[in-house]
């Protein structure tokens, strides 16, 4: 994938459609945890059990402050903005 940081019109992905975790387009399950940044859940899943045993709790993987909890939200908006990318790069 190509990526452009800007987002601007003409660019090949906007990075807020990307997951920090993993660097995929988020287009099957983008959820949004409690430090506020969207990933993909399996991505996310996996940095809670690589960290639960962090003496200060598991961290944010943006900020690196501990999480208040591991409550993730879905985020049907990145999910719908980010097939939409994958369509027009596919089509364009």
């Amino acid at each position: 994938l190509e990526f452009n940081k800007s987002g601007s019109p003409g660019s090949k992905l906007q990075w807020d459609l990307v997951c920090p975790l993993c660097s995929e387009l988020m287009t099957y399950d983008p959820v949004i945890a409690t430090d506020g940044y969207t990933y993909e859940r399996h991505a996310i899943v996996s940095w809670f059990q690589l960290h639960e045993n962090s003496p200060t709790g598991v961290p944010s993987p943006k900020t690196k402050e501990p999480l208040p909890s591991l409550l993730l939200i879905p985020n049907a908006e990145v999910r719908t903005l980010a097939r939409e990318a994958a369509e027009r790069r596919m089509t364009g």
